[in-house]
């Protein structure tokens, strides 16, 4: 084989300042990272309470490690689904729909991007079928889309006008429109601006009321579980809905939660039709059991201490208040969450940028196109319960100081 191709597409990025590469993290904390021997305050990680690391964490895993099965040893329809995964799944509808826990039902994913392409995938899987996504929707989402034989459709960002036009323009017979699915997300993961859940849900009743179209919501709630909502319960509830307003959560357990994996929540019927027709899950090594428990052990961390999330906000609030004074103030959209995206435009000079913050200790990374859209190359900040307040001044006073000598 000649590679040609290869090297062809890999040159061809590198001339556009686009070609991506990883650094090897020796250790990491929530505030902290060592890449190649040097530290660094770390303003990319999406441990957004701080427990990946966290001693209590450490110690129930300790705990855990004697008398569990580190793998699973098959697919959860053979004989991969333990103990610790069934109790995960029921904690977890204890914790999103306490309302009415006991008609919802979970399944375990092995990653987010898994989790919803296998989801979408089997829920649309009809060319009758209709999927409406907000247009800036996770990767995952999208492949989705493109992979399922649904037709798919995309609305303009937290746009409840452009999504009632689509809406209204679907074919109402069952013939033309077996089913409909809107699917957006809680917390976008490159912007830090939220979703419209509350309207969606609204429009997903009354296009089920007026068209007869059976209408799906779900919500892709990422980078909004543990951190927003009472007890850490999300997107939804910090939005005040109820249980039945959105038909499908996806939540991850590798950010605010500490661990990985990832679950869907549905009512029980759905559940059920995805472990049968879902052949992500139905193929796939179930994930590990000693996963399973630690990860139960973070939710219920996240349960109890409120006080994470109140730094976290502290910190969202004291970082706003710093920017406001921000010399290149059109770049900084300001987010309540903990993604905060400082717009560059142009991918060279977010490198640039992300390159001077690394020279004095801090790590921001710069995202670029095909992650985002053209012209819209930007630094993803990620803040944290572990950072202190002077850790912030920091970042702030350097990435000024950035903006002063890259963006004039």
């Amino acid at each position: 084989m000649s590679y040609g191709f290869i090297t062809d597409a890999l040159a061809q990025r590198q001339a556009h300042g686009l070609l991506r590469n990883r650094s090897i993290a020796e250790n990491i904390s929530g505030r902290e990272i060592c890449l190649e021997g040097k530290g660094y305050l770390n303003f990319s990680s999406n441990d957004y309470l701080g427990l990946a690391a966290s001693d209590e964490l450490k110690k129930l895993t300790a705990s855990f490690v004697g008398g569990q099965s580190f793998g699973s040893t098959g697919s959860s329809l053979l004989t991969g689904y333990h103990q610790s995964h069934h109790h995960l799944e029921r904690l977890l509808c204890d914790w999103l729909v306490p309302d009415h826990s006991d008609e919802y039902a979970a399944l375990l994913c092995c990653s987010g991007f898994s989790a919803n392409v296998g989801t979408i995938k089997t829920l649309m899987n009809d060319a009758n079928a209709v999927l409406i996504q907000d247009k800036l929707n996770h990767a995952s989402l999208m492949d989705a889309g493109v992979e399922a034989n649904a037709k798919m459709l995309r609305f303009k960002h937290n746009d409840m006008t452009h999504l009632n036009a689509k809406l209204n323009a679907l074919p109402t017979s069952e013939i033309a429109t077996s089913r409909a699915m809107i699917v957006t997300e809680g917390v976008f993961s490159m912007d830090g601006d939220q979703g419209n859940l509350s309207e969606i849900a609204k429009l997903v009743t009354q296009n089920k009321h007026t068209s007869k179209i059976d209408t799906l919501f779900m919500v892709d709630d990422a980078h909004g579980i543990g951190v927003l909502g009472e007890r850490g319960s999300g997107t939804a509830h910090a939005h005040g809905l109820s249980s039945s307003d959105i038909d499908v959560r996806m939540v991850t357990f590798g950010k605010a939660i500490g661990t990985s994996g990832a679950a869907i929540v549905a009512k029980k019927p759905l559940i059920e039709y995805l472990l049968n027709f879902n052949r992500h899950y139905v193929y796939s090594t179930a994930i590990s059991p000693l996963m399973a428990n630690i990860t139960a052990a973070s939710i219920q961390i996240i349960q109890q201490q409120q006080w994470r999330r109140d730094k976290l906000h502290s910190h969202i609030s004291l970082f706003q208040s710093l920017m406001s004074n921000f010399q290149h103030n059109d770049a900084y959209p300001s987010s309540t969450t903990a993604i905060q995206p400082v717009i560059i435009g142009e991918a060279d000079k977010a490198l640039k940028i992300s390159e001077y913050l690394r020279n004095n200790g801090v790590w921001v990374n710069a995202i670029r196109p095909p992650t985002v859209p053209n012209g819209s190359a930007r630094l993803r900040i990620t803040l944290t319960a572990n950072h202190t307040e002077q850790d912030i001044y920091t970042l702030c006073h350097h990435l000024n100081n950035a903006a002063d000598k890259f963006l004039c």
